[in-house]
């Protein structure tokens, strides 16, 4: 079982891949550091995703996902056209994805169901009234209303795309097409050799996040917003302002700094699909932005997992890009890790230094030395630096390679770290 962590912006994307040679796409991070780093890649190196796993619709999980599919689109529509007689057809400038087999996904459509207002009534409005080619120009024209707001859009846009009457893939088989919730004794399935457990979201997570969409679609500002993609899409098909992006994010910014407080985690991040991958005795802790609680309840409900000792596994992919907001040193105590993987650019000042100094006190305090995993060496890996952010983050992604260097000099021999400079990298 190995893992590959690609940059992609202030989002996540990570591709896991069983011993069998099955791959899972977890997260396509943001549209532009998909196109960047992750596409080339995929096209090159995977012949087949088996599954693609969107933990949550907020955009720096999703956009490249749709990304994904956008490119896909792209290619049946040009190959439909060779095959047809039109040579003059241009070849798309993007690469050809991998056949996707799969999607894990809880869906706008699965969580809200017919609304009778806003995006889905648009989406369907105009879906029956297009062609093939006009409806891609409105899929791709809605991509780009994205943000906070453009969660539920995109995880409608995504739903789709992948129905049958355009890609026809599969969205959680595992669950019988279902929303994939945590229920005791239905949350172990295999994925090739590798093991998955489902851990979250739970029944309660999700109809809060049905409530939150249904208050902003009451809102003024919710209505003044599709409105405005409705008109803009009717009447251009294609163009959306550039600017949609920031001014709905600021619209739906629900107000999101001391560690560990749940109450300041959105709403879509407390719905996050987190999970324990495990094979051959290797164990790996996907979290997506959920919050250390909802790891807790999720690995001990069913009562196979012991915290009398904590839980070590082989990797923790780190909830939130490290945000301060979803763990805490209690959390960082009772889950320890060979490798700790942060998906965070700077943006948002994420990683938060404060959650990195608790990772490491967690492995260097007196009491630790008493547990099992006792002076095992540790390592944290980034998938970005200050070589590659944007620069309005490089101070604080120097201000982390900084605390690294002096914490990786008082515990040497014992913590190391990688910040990544290129594309991706490794961890197995």
């Amino acid at each position: 079982m190995k893992l590959r962590v690609f940059q992609s912006d202030k989002g996540d994307c990570l591709l896991l891949t069983s011993s069998d040679k099955k791959n899972m796409l977890i997260d396509g991070g943001m549209s532009s550091s998909f196109r960047d780093h992750v596409a080339g890649y995929l096209a090159k190196y995977v012949k087949k995703l088996d599954t693609i796993c969107v933990t949550h619709i907020d955009q720096d999980h999703i956009s490249g996902v749709i990304e994904l599919f956008d490119n896909e689109i792209d290619w049946r529509v040009y190959k439909y056209q060779q095959s047809n007689g039109n040579s003059k057809f241009k070849k798309p400038k993007s690469p050809k994805p991998p056949k996707v087999d799969s999607v894990w996904h809880n869906s706008f459509d699965a969580q809200l169901g017919e609304l009778a207002s806003g995006v889905a009534n648009s989406a369907a409005r105009l879906s029956s009234i297009l062609s093939f080619k006009n409806q891609k120009s409105f899929l791709d024209a809605s991509e780009r209303f994205s943000g906070y707001a453009t969660s539920k859009r995109e995880a409608y846009e995504l739903a789709q795309k992948l129905s049958p009457k355009l890609l026809n893939i599969p969205v959680n088989e595992e669950f019988n097409g279902e929303l994939m919730v945590y229920e005791n004794g239905k949350n172990d399935f295999t994925f090739g050799n590798t093991k998955i457990r489902l851990i979250a979201p739970f029944k309660e997570d999700i109809k809060k996040l049905k409530s939150d969409w249904e208050k902003w679609l009451d809102t003024a500002k919710g209505q003044q917003a599709i409105k405005k993609v409705d008109k803009e899409i009717e009447d251009s098909g294609a163009n959306l302002s550039p600017n949609s992006a920031d001014q709905i994010q600021d619209i739906m910014n629900l107000g999101l700094s001391e560690l560990g407080d749940i109450r300041k985690v959105t709403v879509p991040n407390l719905a996050s699909l987190m999970f324990v991958a495990e094979e051959n005795g290797k164990t790996m802790l996907f979290t997506g932005d959920g919050h250390g609680d909802h790891v807790e309840r999720g690995l001990i409900a069913d009562g196979t997992y012991n915290l009398d000792d904590g839980l070590h596994f082989n990797v923790i992919k780190v909830p939130h890009h490290g945000s301060e907001h979803n763990s805490d040193i209690d959390f960082w105590r009772k889950f320890t890790a060979d490798h700790y993987v942060i998906c965070g650019n700077g943006g948002h000042e994420n990683p938060d230094l404060r959650v990195l100094k608790k990772i490491i006190q967690s492995r260097t305090e007196k009491s630790a030395l008493k547990k099992s995993q006792g002076k095992r060496k540790f390592k944290l890996w980034f998938n970005s630096s200050s070589k590659v952010t944007k620069p309005k983050y490089k101070r604080h992604m120097k201000a982390v390679e900084r605390l690294l260097r002096n914490e990786s000099k008082k515990y040497s021999g014992r913590l190391s770290y990688k910040f990544l400079e290129k594309s991706s990298m490794a961890i197995s």
